[in-house]
């Protein structure tokens, strides 16, 4: 029997990924262009880059919808070729290829020596910025068997409690650690917030809420903070921390964006056939675009030295958002029809 699609994770992929693109479009522009712009359009730049950073979340959540229930039984053979491996290979390919790009860029020339320190340097995260989130990935689904156990053998009371334990100590404490500079309840080894991420999107799946008046009061508490984030960070160079992705406010933001994408779920009756195929279209090639829209922001940036915060920055952010995200799914679907590439896209 066919599984039914639920039409809120395809949909929340889409936005995610739209999402990944323009912060990645925002703080690029503002690191790469540090004196440019008046002070207003760069806080609107990193407000926006702030509000939108329940996006990576987001995709962690839906791959706990996805893989997390009992029913969606994961062999070992499988856990290796489609996780682990499929991830790993992304990491080298991607990671490396993006390390040696990098530099390109900084010493204008290329030498067989580049091709051993960035080898080098992807081994140790040194990449780009935006490949974080494949190595937490990887690291995440070396230890899905024990999600799966979770999932599988706890009751709901149990799972509440793990995730209870895991918003204290790899959220609250590690922000309060932040702003206080102390290293209280640190040294508790507890994981990852990121698997806590997906326990958290299975959950939600799992026990759908009606969209109440509370949740979204904290998605605009949530957006008024990340804006208050923004003015202290352009202004007066301090940080608050709030739109770190470990961050209680990231964690209840995201958690409340995912609950409001899942509350809304319906089928796609009533839509057009054009809009359905352009989702299919953008949703199949969401992990694609993830990977090489940095190759197009940073040919932007740092080759074509296209400033946006210069003049029209909001007519400039979204041109570039549009263009990076037709080269990026164009791009996708061409690496796609690679055999080496199809197997890891």
């Amino acid at each position: 029997m066919a599984v039914k699609k639920k039409q809120y994770i395809e949909n929340l992929r889409i936005i995610s990924m739209l999402s990944v693109i323009l912060i990645h479009i925002c703080i690029t522009a503002l690191s790469d262009f540090p004196d440019s712009g008046t002070e207003l359009w760069r806080i609107v730049y990193q407000t926006v880059r702030n509000v939108l950073h329940f996006a990576v979340p987001c995709f962690f959540m839906i791959s706990g919808a996805l893989i997390l229930p009992p029913e969606k039984s994961i062999s070992f053979d499988k856990l290796i070729k489609k996780y682990v491996l499929k991830y790993a290979a992304v990491i080298v390919v991607f990671g490396w290829g993006f390390a040696f790009i990098e530099e390109i860029f900084k010493r204008k020339t290329i030498t067989p020596g580049m091709f051993w320190v960035s080898f080098l340097n992807m081994l140790q995260g040194k990449t780009w910025n935006h490949m974080w989130y494949m190595y937490s990935l990887l690291g995440v689904m070396l230890i899905l068997p024990l999600l799966k156990a979770a999932t599988s053998v706890l009751d709901d009371k149990m799972q509440k409690y793990i995730m209870t334990v895991c918003f204290i100590f790899l959220s609250i404490v590690p922000y309060l650690c932040k702003l206080t500079g102390s290293e209280a309840g640190t040294k508790l080894a507890l994981g990852s917030v990121y698997a806590a991420y997906m326990l958290v999107g299975y959950w939600i799946d799992k026990h759908p809420k009606k969209m109440t008046p509370v949740h979204l009061t904290v998605l605009l508490i949530g957006v008024v903070l990340m804006t208050v984030e923004a003015v202290f960070t352009v202004s007066y160079g301090k940080e608050l921390y709030f739109s770190d992705y470990s961050s209680p406010v990231v964690f209840i933001f995201s958690a409340a964006a995912f609950a409001l994408a899942r509350s809304a779920d319906k089928p796609n009756q009533g839509t057009s056939e054009t809009v359905t195929k352009l989702k299919t279209l953008l949703s199949v090639n969401s992990f694609g675009v993830y990977l090489v829209h940095m190759f197009w922001i940073n040919l932007a940036y740092k080759f074509i030295k296209w400033d946006p915060l210069a003049a029209l920055p909001l007519v400039n952010m979204v041109v570039i958002w549009a263009i990076v995200t037709v080269l990026s799914v164009v791009s996708t679907m061409v690496l796609r029809k690679i055999p080496g590439f199809k197997a890891i896209l």
